[in-house]
């Protein structure tokens, strides 16, 4: 199966879910071979923590508005 094949069934998402883990990255982080989707959005999830330091420290927003909250709700499913 294909990585969006799977995650769009593992975690239940929709074609614009997906597209917006894609226009992030985030789903160019999933290798199915080596790691389940749990363990992926765990990843994900400390990724963005790292993330949020470094938005903090520059003052800069590395998400367009609401998208971090749509990305957390989907690596916490």
């Amino acid at each position: 199966m294909k990585v969006k094949e799977i995650l769009i069934k593992e975690l239940n998402l929709t074609e614009k879910e997906f597209s917006l883990l894609a226009d992030y990255a985030y789903c160019d982080r999933f290798n199915p071979n080596t790691q389940s989707v749990n363990e992926w959005q765990q990843r994900q999830l400390e990724a963005m923590m790292e993330e949020e330091s470094m938005e903090a420290e520059y003052g800069e927003s590395m998400w367009r508005p609401g998208d971090k909250n749509k990305l957390m709700n989907i690596f916490y499913r």
